[in-house]
């Protein structure tokens, strides 16, 4: 059950002596205040009949303002009710100050993606918003009732044969599409369950990555000190994710504080520190800090590197390669898989993998697989070795 009513908030008195009315609604157990943007004097309104009175000149059109939005609450509870659908506090207020948005999946799923700003990072965001976008180009106003197989089997097509994306492109926008399906399901926008027996499209790729060799070529074209000043800046902390395996997300968030004594980095991934909040405790070797004294000669507090936008990073990235003689083009990642690919071939074991999985922060052993194949001259090794 649901009760809806006006207030003045007269405890939130602006410069001018006015104060806001907002809708109040009580659902669930929970009040929820929704801003009408009509301000009044507080002795202009009455709060008995919840009206403001003639001796505010524009006492009309405001009362009408107020009527229509009070109105408008009431048919959302009323809606929610003839349909047994369960209203949250949250559903009134997307309805209430967004009517098209719960009838369109797409301006609702921009909406909730902004409105989860707090429990996802940014460039999370900045992905899920492209995500949608994208869709909301391929096909505008998609209702909720629309979202079905055959409508993912469309779209799925669409990416592959009109934007030529590549399967694993495709399977993140259907992986992030699907997420908030799921989340608008148990908003209770939805009851079909459009993923059911769909498969989405992927391709097993290897990561990207420099060998030991290429790696210590950059290095020696970093120790030169020949490039521009950007592309040194690139160089260095491509080479810092090459020496620690960490994610540019975490190249960019670490701080001074965050090293221990004996040089121990402790710090948890921006990645995952809103789901599993795992804590990674990572020995500097002496490149990488020789890599921190070089960005930031003297400094003690604050963040280790001043960083550039990522686009900007992995355009600049490309050049730092190609003068290296590095032919393939690599963004920033590959960084952190170069780290694991050279880490794991100097401890091709069972205990190798253990500990990149650590280091790594991976919480599942499957992701930490991918590098298997480097284990594989081991197994060749072994059996020779049990045959003899």
């Amino acid at each position: 059950m649901a009760d809806v009513n006006v207030v003045l908030r007269i405890d939130a008195l602006r410069k001018d002596g006015t104060a806001s009315l907002y809708i109040r609604v009580y659902i669930g157990g929970k009040y929820a205040l929704v801003n009408t943007e009509v301000a009044v004097e507080p002795k202009n309104w009455n709060a008995e009949f919840e009206k403001i009175t003639a001796g505010d000149a524009e006492y009309k059109q405001k009362n009408m303002l107020v009527a229509t939005m009070l109105g408008n609450a009431s048919e959302i509870i009323l809606k929610y009710r003839v349909l047994k659908k369960r209203l949250t506090v949250d559903i009134f207020k997307l309805e209430l100050l967004n009517p098209d948005a719960t009838g369109d999946f797409v301006a609702w799923a921009h909406l909730e993606i902004d409105r989860r700003r707090d429990k996802i990072t940014d460039s999370t965001r900045r992905q899920h918003h492209s995500t949608f976008a994208k869709l909301g180009e391929w096909k505008r106003n998609i209702a909720f009732g629309e979202v079905n197989a055959r409508m993912l089997e469309e779209y799925e097509r669409y990416l592959r044969v009109k934007l030529r994306n590549r399967p694993n492109t495709i399977h993140g926008n259907l992986k992030n599409i699907r997420t908030y399906l799921h989340r608008a399901e148990r908003e209770g926008l939805m009851t079909s369950k459009p993923f059911k027996g769909y498969r989405l499209p992927k391709e097993q790729s290897m990561p990207e990555f420099l060998t030991e060799e290429e790696r210590d070529k950059v290095m020696e074209l970093y120790v030169k000190n020949s490039l521009p000043d950007s592309y040194l800046k690139v160089a260095r902390w491509f080479l810092f994710s090459c020496f620690t395996g960490l994610r540019i997300s975490d190249i960019r968030n670490i701080t001074h504080q965050n090293i221990r004594p004996g040089f121990l980095l402790r710090f948890q991934p921006v990645k995952t520190s809103n789901t599993t909040g795992t804590t990674i405790e990572l020995p500097l070797t002496k490149t990488a800090q020789m890599l921190i004294r070089d960005e930031c000669p003297g400094r003690v507090r604050g963040p280790i590197f001043d960083m550039l936008s990522d686009q900007r990073i992995n355009k600049y990235l490309k050049e730092v390669l190609r003068a290296a003689g590095i032919k393939r083009s690599m963004g920033m990642h590959s960084g952190r898989h170069t780290f694991a690919t050279i880490f794991l071939r100097k401890y091709k074991n069972s205990n190798g993998l253990l500990m990149l999985q650590r280091l790594l922060g991976h919480s599942d052993m499957r992701s930490t697989m991918v590098y298997a194949h480097l284990i594989n001259d081991d197994i060749i090794t072994a059996m020779e070795n049990f045959e003899g």
